[in-house]
């Protein structure tokens, strides 16, 4: 078969049939032919050392300036080493630091991260608690956070711990369960946040949320009872305030008025003293001027008073010997017929009759 034909299995190098096929090649050989022509060794010859090093070392340049650079995001700040020493804090953008001299760490500043932690705290008079909650937190310092703090997160948790049981052991079982239980997380905030301080942690924290308090699981249906004991004294409290509420204000206004009727018969007896006081000084005028006038007329009114209300009436005859005795009361149930103004007009004869009995006495003496 000629040479010039396609299927010839002729080894001459000039066979272009050859040529055409290259998967007829073997790919190793190719690799190392296209390496030996682009560094300048082509047909197998030796290439130029210069050449080759000098494309070395710029690929190794262009990598090492690629490894230098970095961009941080706008949450984030960046701590850089100088040989592992603290150099300077870097902000959000573009940075390019040479490798293996500077290192740089990244520290998200705006993240809220939390810390959630179970743990039981004895109680001031010697009970067991058990505690939930979560500490929510960021990082204020990065330079603190990163160089001063070696474990960061257990150290928050060890800190945790320490203010949880200090704030619980100064509360009775009631107050962590019931009465003061909303105060514990605001309690535990500023002394953690002192312990971080004095950690120089870099830490900041943000709130304190406890989620569960409850007594632990051998006593807590004993608990239960109690709370609702608990919840039952409260309630008939309430009740009793509602109603002393409603009571007080009544007897207040009782007490009140009670004391303005005293207060007004005390002006009105004080009045009637004061008009006694003075009639009887200008009574003591005119018996000075003619005692035995005023003394009969004194007499004469004091004997109209009472026979004004008196049905039985006695008369002396001044002798000793004989009394009269007038049945009023008998005398009108007699006469119940007649008009009122006829019985009127008998009684006051009757008293006019006393009366001037009584005076031509007094005239005798």
């Amino acid at each position: 078969m000629p040479w010039n034909k396609p299927g010839n299995n002729s080894s001459d190098p000039n066979d272009p049939w050859k040529k055409r096929h290259p998967s007829s090649q073997n790919p190793a050989n190719e690799a190392a032919d296209l390496f030996k022509r682009v560094f300048g060794g082509g047909n197998g010859s030796g290439g130029n050392p210069l050449r080759t090093m000098g494309l070395v070392g710029l690929a190794l340049a262009g990598l090492y300036l690629f490894a230098g650079y970095f961009q941080l995001d706008q949450k984030e700040k960046g701590v850089v080493l100088q040989f592992g020493q603290f150099n300077r804090i870097v902000d959000a953008g573009p940075h390019w630091f040479p490798p293996f001299v500077y290192d740089v760490t990244r520290v998200n500043v705006e993240q809220t991260r939390e810390q959630k932690i179970s743990a039981n705290m004895l109680t001031k008079n010697q009970n067991v608690v058990d505690i939930d909650l979560a500490v929510e937190y960021r990082i204020a310092n990065p330079e603190d956070y990163v160089l001063k703090v070696d474990k960061p997160e257990f150290l928050l948790r060890n800190a945790i711990e320490s203010a949880l049981r200090h704030v619980v052991g100064n509360l009775s079982f009631e107050d962590a369960i019931v009465n003061q239980r909303e105060s514990i997380g605001p309690n535990i905030k500023p002394r953690l946040q002192q312990y971080l301080d004095n950690y120089n942690s870099g830490m900041y924290i943000m709130q304190v949320k406890v989620t569960e308090v409850e007594p632990p699981d051998p006593v807590k249906d004993a608990y239960l009872d109690v709370n609702n004991a608990l919840k039952n004294q409260k309630a008939e409290v309430l009740k009793a305030k509602r109603h002393a509420n409603v009571v007080i204000p009544q007897a207040e206004g009782t007490k009140q008025k009670k004391i303005e009727a005293a207060e007004g018969y005390k002006a009105r007896r004080v009045e009637e003293a004061i008009g006694a006081a003075a009639r009887f000084e200008s009574l003591l005028a005119e018996y000075n001027k003619a005692p035995q006038v005023t003394r009969d007329r004194l007499y004469l009114e004091s004997v109209e008073k009472v026979l004004q209300n008196s049905t039985k009436v006695f008369i002396d005859d001044g002798n000793g010997d004989n009394v009269i005795f007038l049945p009023l009361d008998q005398i009108n149930n007699t006469n119940s017929g007649a008009s009122n103004t006829n019985s009127s007009t008998q009684s006051g004869y009757v008293q006019d009759q006393v009366i001037q009995s009584g005076s031509e006495r007094l005239r005798n003496r």
